[in-house]
């Protein structure tokens, strides 16, 4: 191939950057003096950075969200946002962690379901489910489809019962919806009043669902920063000696669970039935230990 057939290609390559393909048009090929060759300088915009291909990449291992196809699917297409040059290493900084990885238990594909349940929340469609609860039960439901959320390993639907009782939402395991069908019905909530999953995500823990609590608590442990990360609506009120005060909105039984697991560190100090709510279980709990075998 001689010099004039390159050149021809590398402008017919450039009038097509130019006119503005929507994942190529702010890039441009340019010559590198020092290598003697040409390059395609890519916009970020467009493009990982290997810096932020490999956090994105741990984070992804790290969830265990998906089974091992999905997360192989996933971690393949990030490779192919980024400099062809850097794939080799990233490969190499994600391998252990991508050869040792195990997905959940339940096995399942999930991203189709997670398409379809948003295009649903959006458009306020009423839906059908199948579920199985975790004691194995198997329930169907109509729902008002409100948001999804990840949390621990699991993804979630957040929904109303249609024409149910309860003023708080519900939550639904997606990886135990069994049958999922689109009534043909529509809901609707006013915009003002839609369902925030980013106010929601921050008031629950565990995802158990509940009604929501403003609670007091005394903090002594050694990392106060870790418990205002693990309670976004918490803030400080106040210090009675190497004690913290803290209050925080929250939902449920979730976050008993939590307060629990940090020992003797936490003292839960209003609202007062829930203190004898979380007194009454460390009582049970004691009571396992000091029990005779």
């Amino acid at each position: 191939m001689d010099e004039k057939t390159i050149q021809r290609d590398i402008n017919e390559l450039r009038a097509f950057l130019y006119e503005g393909n929507p994942v190529w048009g702010n890039n441009a090929i340019h010559y590198d003096h020092r290598s003697c060759s040409y390059r395609l300088i890519k916009q970020e915009d467009y493009f990982f950075t290997e810096e932020e291909a490999l956090a994105l990449a741990k984070i992804l291992l790290d969830s265990r969200a998906f089974n091992i196809d999905e997360m192989n699917q996933i971690l393949n297409k990030l490779l192919l946002h980024i400099d062809p040059s850097q794939r080799s290493c990233l490969k190499k900084a994600i391998l252990n962690e991508s050869y040792h990885y195990i997905g959940p238990q339940h096995g399942k594909y999930l991203l189709s379901l997670l398409w379809h349940l948003n295009l649903n929340i959006q458009e306020q469609n009423i839906i059908r489910i199948t579920y199985c609860r975790m004691d194995g039960t198997i329930h169907d439901w109509e729902l008002e489809p409100l948001g999804l959320i990840f949390s621990e390993f699991y993804f979630y639907l957040i929904a109303q019962i249609h024409n149910g009782q309860y003023e708080s939402p519900a939550i639904y395991r997606i990886d135990r919806i069994q049958n999922f069908l689109e009534s043909g019905q529509h809901f609707s909530v006013p915009y003002t009043e839609r369902f925030q999953e980013g106010g929601f995500r921050k008031r629950i823990q565990f995802m158990y669902g509940g009604e929501l609590l403003r609670i007091k608590f005394a903090f002594w442990g050694s990392s106060l920063e870790a418990i205002l990360d693990r309670l976004p609506t918490a803030r400080i009120i106040g210090q009675d000696g190497n004690k913290t005060i803290l209050e925080a909105e929250v939902y449920g039984e979730g976050i008993k669970m939590w307060f629990l697991s940090q020992a003797q560190h936490l003292e839960v100090l209003k609202p007062e039935q829930f203190r004898q709510d979380i007194k009454r279980t460390i009582g049970e709990m004691a009571n396992i230990y000091t029990t005779a075998l």
